[in-house]
């Protein structure tokens, strides 16, 4: 699903664009919803693709309404694999306490990225209670900027909170090694 949607949010981060294309022709913003509310016509067929094929569909940077009609209509419909992409970030809002009901459907992932806590856009207690308790996380970086930290400095920095956090060896295989192979069908 999109990640361009054309909401306003003024990002602590920096970026640089990937390619000069970009400067002449930016990308068009897109949302998942209609002007109605209800879900695209095109968002409905992405979920049934996804329902038919081996994909999985993240959420994209949908708002907590629409990431919470995706994934009624994806359980409605029976799409084996929905993520839902970094749901902590201010533009989808959504909180450890609803992400762990959440996270209950087996079909339902939950992204917990690095950089939604660097950022500042998630508190510590959140944060925690997402690696700690939260089913169906996938943990990742999200740290593909040339800015920001290496791949060796992120997963040290992991290392560190989830030692800091208490997080057992069984919890930490789970977030980066067991869900997202479950996820991914592998």
């Amino acid at each position: 699903m999109p990640t361009v949607t054309g909401r306003t949010h003024t990002s602590t981060l920096a970026r640089n664009l990937s390619h000069p294309l970009l400067r002449e022709k930016p990308i068009k913003p897109a949302r998942v919803t209609a002007q109605n509310g209800r879900l695209t016509p095109q968002t409905l067929d992405i979920l049934k693709m996804a329902r038919d094929y081996p994909l999985v569909i993240s959420t994209g940077h949908a708002d907590a309404d629409e990431v919470r009609m995706l994934i009624e209509e994806a359980l409605r419909i029976g799409v084996p694999r929905l993520m839902l992409n970094q749901p902590a970030n201010p533009l989808t809002g959504l909180k450890a306490a609803e992400l762990e009901v959440i996270g209950s459907e087996p079909s339902v992932y939950i992204e917990q990225t690095a950089l939604t806590y660097l950022l500042g856009y998630q508190d510590r207690q959140d944060f925690t209670k997402v690696l700690s308790h939260v089913p169906n996380v996938v943990y990742s970086s999200d740290l593909g900027q040339t800015s920001q930290v290496d791949v060796h400095e992120w997963l040290s920095m992991s290392g560190q909170w989830f030692d800091a956090f208490g997080l057992s060896c069984e919890r930490r295989a789970e977030m980066t090694l067991l869900n997202p192979q479950r996820m991914l069908a592998i």
